[in-house]
Parts: C-alpha cells; sequence; structure tokens
C-alpha cells in the first residue's frame, strides 16, 4: 500500500442547491437529443438544439449522418441517448453525454433518465416535443455544471487527473476548464495545492466509548411498558388514526420481554404481516435502556438492516419520544478506506479497468456528500462485475494501518465503529456476530441480549463464514498489494517503500539502505515467481473438475490415487515453495525496519505493518494450501470448484458440515438471551429440523422456548394456489418442461397483464424460460425483467414495484426478502420445488452424516430445507391486507408424490389441480378481476 504524500487539510462537505436555469452560461450550448419517431420507433434521428439561441427557437431535426455537420467548435456539446462515435470523438468542443456527468456528480442516484434527474434537481420546463426536451437536457446539464463548480478545489483536481483514455476525453476537458476557473479566481491565500488531494472528510469528533459496565442485577422489563406503545391505544395506536392492532406482534413482544427477563432463548415464528421487527425492536429499545445494556439486532441480509435503521427505529423515537442511541455496523470491507483511495488514484493507469475512470471519478464526488464512507450508497457498484472495483476500494484487516495510518482520524470504519460500541441498540449482520465468536470484537459492543431475524438463514451464512477458500483471485490480491518493480513503473507497497527509501525517508545510512533495496528486489523475484506458478497450479486444479463439463466436484481422500492429483500435488509443491520464499523475505525486511526504528519514535510504524500484513496474508494463504490438500479434517466437506473470475482455473474450497456445536458452544452458552424470529422456522409446524441443524437441541432443557403468533392476513380470501397438471414433470427432458414452462408462462402474463414474478432454482433455467417469455411477448407492452442481466436486485425489485405492466424472473435471493406491495405482484410462480442441488459437495456430506447416524436424508435434511423454501416463496405474494393474487406451483410432483403433502400443509390455502390451460388461465384472470 502507498504513503501517500497528499496533503489533506479538512474541507468540509459540500451542500449545492440544484440550478435550472441555462442562462449565466459562459460559453455556447449545443444539445443533441436522441429521438425516436413515433411511425418508425426503429429509426433514430437527432434533435440539435442551440441553448444560446432566442425565444422561440426550435430544435432541427437531422439524420446520424448530418449530425457531425452541426457541432461546433467552441463551447460545449452536450447529448443525451446514443449517438455515433465520430460525435463523441469530435476533436471541437467537449461532447459530453448528460448520464454520464449525472454518474459522477449524483453519485448515490441510481436514476440518470430525464424524468428523475429533472426531479432530483427541480428542473422544470413546459411542453413536450424535441425542442422542450432539448431545452430540459440544457438546464439539467446546467444545474450538473454548477454542482461540480462548487466541488472542493482538490477533488476537481483529482477528477480531472484520474478521467483518462478515449472514453472520458470530454468529461476530462469539462473538468480542466472547471479547474482552470477555479485557480484563476482563487484568492491567494485561499487557493489549494492542486498537486495534492485536500481531505474533504471531516475528522470524526465522535468521543471515546465510555460505556458503563453492565449491572450485576439487571431490572425485569415490566410487561405493561410494552402494552403502553403496542397495545390497543397504545402510544403508536393514538399516533396513526389508520392503526390497526395485531393481536400476533403484542404476543411476539410478550414472549421477547419473558425471555429476556429470564434470561432464556425463544424461537418465535411470526407470520407476514405480523409486524415482527417492531415486536422485537420495542421490548429491545426498552430493555437497553431500563439496563444501561446494549441489544444486537443480527440479520442475514443487508436490506433488512437498512430498514430497521432508516425506518423502524426512527420511526419507534418519533413516537415514543425514548432517548436511545443506535447504530448500524457492517463488516469492514463495506467501507471506504481513505488510503486505499489514494493508492488507487496514484496508480490508477495499473489499476483501473475500462470504465472504472468515471466510476473512481464519481467516488471523489461521493466523498464530499457521505456521513458513513458505506460503499452501498454508490449507485454506480450496482453494475455487474464491480465486486472487483468494490474490493480494491473497502477497508481490509491485512491493509489497515490502525492508528499509524495518515487518515486515521479521519477513517469511515473507525467512525461506524465508535457509533457502534457507544450504542443502546446495535444493527448487526450474522457475518459480524459470528466473528466476535471467534475474537473479540472491535465492532460490536460486549453484550447478553442478541435478537437473530432471518434466523432460518443461520446454518447457510454459519457454512458459508467458516468455510474455506484458497483461489488465484486471493493471492493475485496480495500480489497486487506488494506491487511490482518495473523499468517505467513501481507500483503498491514496493513501489511507495522504494521511493521513500531513495529520498532518505527510511534511513540516512546508505548502507543499509542498499540492503533494504536488495531485499525490495528479491520480494519482487519471489511475487514475479509466485504469479507465473499460480496459472500451473489452478489449472491443474481445474483438472480434477469432470470430464462432462460439470462445475464442481467433491474432494475426498481417494482422489489422491488419480494421475490429476499428482499433477495437484507437484505445482502445489513448486506454490509453496515460492510463497515460502516471500514470508521470508517479509520477515527479514520486518526485522531491518524494527532495528532501525529501535530507540526512536517508530518513523517506519507504518510500513511494518504493511510488510506484517503481507508476510500474515501469505502465510495464511500457504497453511490454507496445505489443509485444503490434505483432505483429512474431521468435520469438514472439501470441494473444488470452476473459478468464475478466471478461465481455466479453480477454487478450493472447505466448509464445516455441521455447524451446531460451534454455535451452541461459543455463541448459546455465551449470551443471556438470544431471540430467532422468521417468517419460516417450522416445518408442518414443528420445530425440531432447525434445532437440529442449529445445534438448538443441545441447550439445557427450560432455556429454549418456541413460540408461533401466526400471521394477520386472511389467505383464503386474498389468494389462491393453483398447480397446473398439464406440464410435464421437472423431472422429465429439461428440454420439454422448458419450453412448456415458457409457452404457459407467455400465456398467463397476458392475462395477467404483467404482475407477476417468477421464481426459479438454477440460472439456466431462468435464461431460458425468459428468452422464451420475451419471444413470445414480443407484441406485447409487457416487460421482461430478468436477473443477473445487468441491474442490481435492490433496481430491478424497484423498477418491477413502479412498472405495473411488468414482470421478474429470478432465482435463489428473490425466494426471499422482495417486498412488494401492491398490484404489482398479483402473481407468483415457482416453477419448480425448490430442492436443494443433490450433487452440491456440502448438501452430499450432510446427508451422509445423516444416513450413517441411522436418519434419512430425504426426510431428515432434503425435504424440510425445500419446505422452508417454498414457504419463502409462496410468502412473497400477500405483503398487506388488501393484497389479492395467486401462487402458482408449475411442479405437479406437489400433487403426485408422496412428499408433496409436505407442501401443501405449509401454506394456509388448499393447493387446485387445474388440468385444462385454458380454463385454468380464464380462472387466474376471473380472480384478478374479483368475480
Amino acid at each position: 500500500m502507498t504513503h501517500c504524500h497528499r496533503a489533506w487539510p479538512m474541507i468540509l462537505p459540500s451542500h449545492c442547491a440544484a440550478y435550472g436555469e441555462v442562462d449565466g452560461m459562459r460559453e455556447p450550448l449545443l444539445v443533441i437529443a436522441e429521438i425516436q419517431a413515433a411511425d418508425r420507433p426503429e429509426v433514430a434521428s437527432f434533435a440539435v438544439w442551440d441553448a444560446a439561441g432566442k425565444a422561440g427557437h426550435e430544435a432541427t431535426l437531422c439524420s446520424s449522418g448530418a449530425l457531425r455537420q452541426a457541432l461546433p467548435t467552441s463551447g460545449v456539446c452536450v447529448y443525451y441517448g446514443t449517438v455515433p462515435d465520430d460525435v463523441i470523438d469530435w476533436y471541437g468542443c467537449p461532447v459530453i453525454g448528460l448520464d454520464d456527468l449525472a454518474m459522477i456528480l449524483l453519485p448515490q442516484n441510481p436514476r440518470t433518465d430525464l424524468v428523475a434527474l429533472a426531479e432530483l434537481l427541480n428542473v422544470k420546463v413546459k411542453g413536450t416535443g424535441p425542442t422542450a426536451t432539448c431545452e430540459r437536457i440544457a438546464r439539467l446539464f446546467t444545474a450538473l455544471r454548477r454542482r461540480a463548480e462548487a466541488l472542493p478545489l482538490p477533488v476537481i483536481y483529482e477528477v480531472a487527473t484520474v478521467l483518462q483514455g478515449r472514453r472520458c476525453q470530454s468529461l476530462k476537458r469539462l473538468f480542466d476548464q472547471l479547474l482552470l476557473q477555479r485557480e484563476l479566481s482563487a484568492k491567494t491565500g485561499d487557493r489549494h495545492d492542486a498537486c495534492s488531494l485536500s481531505e474533504v472528510v471531516p475528522p470524526d469528533q465522535s468521543p471515546a466509548c465510555s460505556r458503563p459496565p453492565t449491572p450485576d442485577v439487571l431490572q425485569p422489563l415490566p410487561m405493561e411498558a410494552v402494552d403502553d406503545l403496542l397495545g390497543l391505544g397504545g402510544m403508536f395506536a393514538q399516533a396513526f388514526p389508520m392503526y390497526e392492532f395485531r393481536e400476533g406482534q403484542l404476543q411476539m413482544a410478550h414472549g421477547v420481554v419473558d425471555a429476556f427477563n429470564s434470561a432464556s432463548h425463544l424461537m418465535v415464528e411470526a407470520g407476514t404481516g405480523t409486524g415482527k421487527s417492531l415486536a422485537y425492536l420495542v421490548p429491545a429499545v426498552q430493555w437497553a435502556l431500563l439496563n444501561k445494556t446494549p441489544v444486537v439486532i443480527s440479520t442475514n441480509t443487508k436490506n433488512l438492516q437498512s430498514q430497521l435503521f432508516e425506518k423502524d427505529l426512527p420511526l419507534i423515537r418519533s413516537v415514543t419520544g425514548l432517548d436511545f442511541k443506535a447504530a448500524l455496523i457492517k463488516g469492514r470491507s463495506n467501507y471506504l478506506c481513505l488510503r486505499k483511495l489514494v493508492y488507487l488514484l496514484d496508480h490508477a493507469s495499473f489499476e483501473l479497468r475500462i470504465g472504472q475512470h468515471e466510476l473512481t471519478a464519481s467516488v471523489l464526488v461521493w466523498i464530499t456528500q457521505t456521513q458513513t464512507g458505506d460503499l452501498s450508497e454508490l449507485s454506480g457498484l450496482d453494475a455487474r462485475g464491480s465486486a472487483h472495483y468494490a474490493s480494491l476500494l473497502g477497508s481490509s484487516a491485512e491493509e489497515c494501518a490502525g492508528r499509524n495510518c495518515p487518515h486515521y482520524r479521519h477513517c469511515f470504519l473507525r467512525r461506524a465503529r465508535s457509533k457502534s460500541m457507544a450504542a443502546d441498540i446495535v444493527v448487526a449482520n450474522h457475518a459480524l456476530v459470528f466473528a466476535e465468536m471467534q475474537e473479540k470484537s472491535q465492532a460490536i459492543p460486549p453484550h447478553g441480549y442478541l435478537v437473530l431475524d432471518e434466523a432460518h438463514n443461520l446454518e447457510e451464512a454459519a457454512t458459508r463464514h467458516f468455510s474455506i477458500e484458497v483461489s488465484s483471485a486471493r493471492l493475485r490480491f496480495l500480489l497486487r498489494r506488494v506491487g511490482r518493480v518495473r523499468t517505467k513503473a513501481r507500483t503498491g507497497l514496493l513501489g511507495s517503500f522504494l521511493h521513500q527509501l531513495a529520498n532518505r525517508g527510511i534511513c540516512p545510512d546508505p548502507a543499509v539502505c542498499s540492503v533494504l533495496e536488495e531485499l525490495c528486489q528479491k520480494l519482487n523475484r519471489a511475487s514475479e515467481t509466485i504469479e507465473q506458478a499460480l496459472e500451473p497450479f489452478f489449472g491443474a486444479c481445474a483438472g480434477l473438475l469432470p470430464a462432462s463439463g460439470g462445475g464442481m466436484r467433491r474432494l475426498q481422500p481417494d482422489i489422491k490415487e488419480g494421475a490429476e492429483w499428482g499433477k495437484v500435488h507437484e505445482c502445489e509443491q513448486v506454490l509453496r515453495q515460492k510463497i515460502a520464499v516471500a514470508v521470508e523475505t517479509l520477515g527479514s525486511l520486518i526485522e531491518r525496519l524494527e532495528d532501525i526504528d529501535a530507540g526512536t519514535l517508530g518513523f517506519n510504524a507504518a510500513f511494518i505493518n504493511d510488510f506484517d500484513a503481507m508476510r500474515s496474508g501469505f502465510t495464511e494463504q500457504r497453511d490454507d494450501i496445505a489443509f485444503m490438500l490434505d483432505l483429512d479434517a474431521p468435520g469438514m466437506v472439501f470441494w473444488v470448484e470452476a473459478d468464475d473470475r478466471s478461465m481455466h482455473t479453480a477454487r478450493l474450497m472447505a466448509a464445516p458440515i455441521d455447524v451446531g456445536d460451534r454455535l451452541h458452544a461459543s455463541l448459546y452458552l455465551q449470551k443471556s438471551s438470544i431471540i430467532f424470529t422468521s417468517a419460516t422456522l417450522s416445518v408442518r409446524d414443528r420445530y425440531e429440523f432447525l434445532m437440529k441443524r442449529l445445534g438448538l437441541d443441545r441447550i439445557e432443557h427450560g432455556r429454549l422456548h418456541t413460540l408461533n403468533v401466526g400471521s394477520p392476513f386472511d389467505y383464503a380470501r386474498q389468494s389462491v394456489l393453483m398447480v397446473p397438471m398439464f406440464l410435464p414433470e421437472p423431472t422429465a427432458s429439461d428440454q420439454a418442461y422448458d419450453a412448456a414452462l415458457g409457452a404457459f408462462l407467455a400465456k398467463l402474463f397476458r392475462r395477467t397483464r404483467g404482475r407477476g414474478l417468477s421464481l426459479f432454482t438454477s440460472y439456466t433455467m431462468l435464461q431460458k424460460t425468459t428468452a422464451a417469455v420475451r419471444e413470445l411477448l414480443h407484441d406485447c407492452p409487457i416487460s421482461v425483467l430478468a436477473q443477473g442481466e445487468s441491474a442490481s436486485r435492490e433496481d430491478l425489485t424497484e423498477q418491477f414495484r413502479t412498472d405495473v405492466s411488468s414482470v421478474l424472473m429470478g432465482t435463489h435471493s428473490f425466494w426471499e426478502g422482495v417486498d412488494v406491495v401492491g398490484e404489482s405482484l398479483s402473481c407468483v410462480v415457482l416453477a419448480r420445488l425448490p430442492f436443494a442441488v443433490f450433487t452440491d459437495p456440502v448438501v452430499a456430506a450432510r446427508c451422509e452424516a445423516l444416513e450413517a447416524a441411522g436418519q434419512s436424508a430425504f426426510s431428515g435434511f432434503s425435504l424440510p430445507n425445500a419446505v422452508i423454501r417454498f414457504r419463502q416463496g409462496f410468502g412473497r405474494l400477500i405483503r398487506h391486507r388488501k393484497d389479492r393474487g395467486i401462487v402458482i406451483v408449475a411442479d405437479r410432483r406437489m400433487m403426485t408424490q408422496r412428499y408433496g403433502h409436505w407442501f401443501r400443509s405449509s401454506v394456509p390455502v388448499p393447493a387446485v389441480k387445474c388440468f385444462d390451460e385454458d380454463a385454468m388461465l380464464d380462472a387466474v384472470e376471473a380472480f384478478l378481476a374479483g368475480e
């Protein structure tokens, strides 16, 4: 990691007013808008409008061929839509895309269409047609430009610097112009050093956490305290005239109070519509204030985290007047690391890929606005393939210099953790709770009271957290941080260290500097040899995959007898030897620097920390490789899977077969009270399945209680469950089933006029069916949205919610957490019963463990898991008392197989067999029409 030379004095975030006027432009402005003719939508023409023209000046329509002739040689040209490349590459004035500029200057705004931008920037233009469209674009551009002018000068400088390449040349010219104007107009005493990025993030002013210790004797929370808020005539009922009292909510809140008061654990199933968030948040807040002890709320998804922190907790505060501190805390990788951002700016040409220069510019603007540094605020990171870029910015334990970091006082992660440690209510996630089990937490305050929402996902979350991965991506990440020493460029930690060394910033003794430089060269050579060894090793791992093209294979001891394993072992020896050289060299560098710092103020502490982090990272990877290839750790399952991030390579994985014992010993026994809650904890009205899977059956008798408060919805009136028996079974020819399902869905969505959510169990099935449905609906004004194509899950859900005539095709994560109230979601289709893939190594290992214990793997694991997922999918339909709709299970095995009654009995309405397609579609249409 580089040690930046930038001086960062404080500049507070700018809060710019939105402007919507064209006047005041200092140079000519030409507007180009792509216009599609109503009679020939496939042919695009362009409206050209001179914003400096007189009132009443009309836009001129021209073809793409004539467009370039309209471009001026001075001023600015702004366009919206798709224009020819020869226009974008115009050598005269800057030709700027409005949406490109909006992405940079409005980094938290996910929409860049004209309507959304006009609403956000308060731009109002009367009329319709090409001229009005062009004027709207001009006014939006002016508003955006004024936002850019108001940015701190160092941010303008860095934006202009990072915008490199053909795609960015016009944007760069714009910011270069702004930079020149600002520098010329700045007073001598107000000017900033344009060669340094100023610190636009205010320092953390939070006082050090001085939480008093939890009292030895805790006061019981009176049940009346909850009744006064959530009961009939309580504060919530008084605050909202249309408030609906929910018996199940109050019943659940009483259960939480009982568990807290008796220091016991509670499993509580609260159906959709119960209001379970308030049912546990209200007593949690009251308990925390009464006993001056924090309560931690943990979720499986960031969406629910945000809902609790941004909606539910503020609601409790406003209604009740309770004065409590709440904090939202995520894993450290979710927070921007200022040190890594500086490194990225210093090495943009080496680190950034195509399209990431503009994204980095938006990050620079964003740090003038954000109060949290939470990367999820950046709309640009929603795009597919942004995970790699986010890893370049997110904080990581290995790279964190702590108090030795020059940006420590401005650190977003430190700020979030300070708030968390001082809070009464901490909204966290399962991964952080599991991390606390392994070591003392720096993110969550010591606590004895915990609420685990979305608890049906605990086994999966724990498995993911305790898994081990060895991949080329992880090792390349370490190599990138170490950096390279080349003739024309020095990057990463090595580049920064050698720069300081050359300037005698490390040690004044030339002899010592010579030794240090030699060690750096040795580390550089070691890094190069490690990189050369990666492809052979991980390529050999890919050779273990099935010849049939399967993307995954379980690794068991007998695989060592095959020739493919010999190749893996041979390449592993080479790779581990190369890593050992790097570890040894890093150790020598650390020892030399520690000797230099002995008896001083420790000027090289940051470099020592960085080199030590590199050594720990390489050591961990070396040990993980050895652990993986031994294949003999009890209680673990090992496998190899194709690496979708790298062609012709694979990654090695390991995961615990059972997480129950670990959770019981390190979590359940350590907490006074844990509330496990979800809408789907039971299977056939019993809790034994999840109890066994999560180790809850190990809890001493009398300390764990269960509760089911049901749902307030009238499912018999609001919903119908149909099973089309005319479709083939999914176990038949996949091609036949996919074709039949696609044809049926197209007919169904014509009758429902969109308004449908289809849930699949695999991406392959989703993609095939989506293609078929789109083709069959090409003449119908129905938008077919599909997971994995471009937009994020949140954006897809929002598009589906706002576009009533759309359908959404999703898999995996869409089976739960999608909350669409109203007409937009009137039909849910479950394409198949959601059984886990039996070839999955973790599933196979868990099934084998049950069989070895004399239990049925199917009825003891596969079937109950599928029922819980099925219930989650069914629950997407009815989200409000006024909702009305249909669930269609396009898998007739639910009615024909013996295990079908498990699914039928798990939902609150009877399943209706449909043998005739036309009759079924008529019934669907009639029900949705209210007949």
